[in-house]
């Protein structure tokens, strides 16, 4: 999937998640209330074209190492640019008045069968 620049991955996954709450586990329903919360603060804000730039640096430059898909580029799906997108699309402006990420470390436990590959 090509990431169009106007585009908010991440509100796309957060619908799709409000939508069907039940096919959902309570940490993905957590995480987008998270950032439906965090959207409505004044301290920190969202910045998708970052976001955004993240995710068409990884389609673009990473690709898969082992197994089939050997060589190939990245693909993201969905849930994974939502992930992404936290973590680059979120900004604050630090004690020296500059504008950084929010969220600077990230930890993802993904269940067995679950599109890591």
């Amino acid at each position: 999937m090509k990431i169009e620049p106007d585009v908010n991955y991440a509100d796309l996954y957060a619908k799709q998640v409000s939508k069907n709450p039940k096919a959902f586990p309570s940490s993905i329903k957590k995480a987008v209330k998270r950032y439906k919360k965090w959207k409505k603060r004044d301290d920190i804000w969202w910045d998708n074209l970052k976001a955004n730039e993240a995710l068409d640096f990884m389609q673009t430059f990473v690709r898969h190492v082992n197994g089939e898909l050997a060589g190939q580029l990245l693909e993201l799906e969905l849930w994974q640019m939502f992930g992404f997108a936290q973590l680059y699309g979120w900004q604050h402006l630090n004690a020296k008045g500059d504008e950084c990420r929010v969220i600077s470390e990230v930890y993802w436990q993904v269940p067995k069968k679950n599109g890591k590959t």
